[in-house]
């Protein structure tokens, strides 16, 4: 895998990666993420809104355990193996969008919450909720 630097905004060198090689060995994970249309038309008709937009979304999941040597790359300063997954390894998105169904799944099911990747929407067609009035 080729690898090399690009300079960031901040001027600091960003590590780069060709995992192309790695990648077309990969078994692909199938997971579907939403359709973006299926998405806004369960929207439609909500009154409030509240948007979370998760950091570092694919840097949260952890490389399997043992199977770190297969994303490594070599640098100046020896050989780096990565602990957690990023961006460009092909599975990434799969594999944090059903992290995030996964997590999110009481909501989604209950109909009030949509994910998508790393953006989550919390709805509601009414301002306050029955259950809600109950307690005022």
């Amino acid at each position: 895998m080729a690898n090399f630097f690009v300079k960031k905004k901040d001027r600091k060198l960003r590590p780069v990666q060709d995992y192309q090689p790695l990648n077309k060995w990969t078994k692909w994970n199938r997971n579907i993420s939403p359709l973006i249309p299926s998405v806004i038309d369960r929207l439609a008709g909500c009154t409030l809104f509240t948007k979370v937009d998760v950091r570092w979304g694919y840097n949260n999941i952890r490389i399997k355990l043992g199977d770190e040597w297969k994303a490594a790359f070599l640098t100046p300063e020896g050989l780096f193996e990565l602990t957690m997954m990023f961006f460009r390894l092909t599975n990434s998105p799969a594999t944090f969008q059903m992290m995030m169904n996964t997590i999110f799944q009481p909501g989604v099911a209950a109909g009030h919450t949509l994910v998508y990747m790393d953006d989550i929407i919390i709805h509601t067609k009414r301002w306050k909720d029955e259950t809600e009035e109950q307690y005022l």
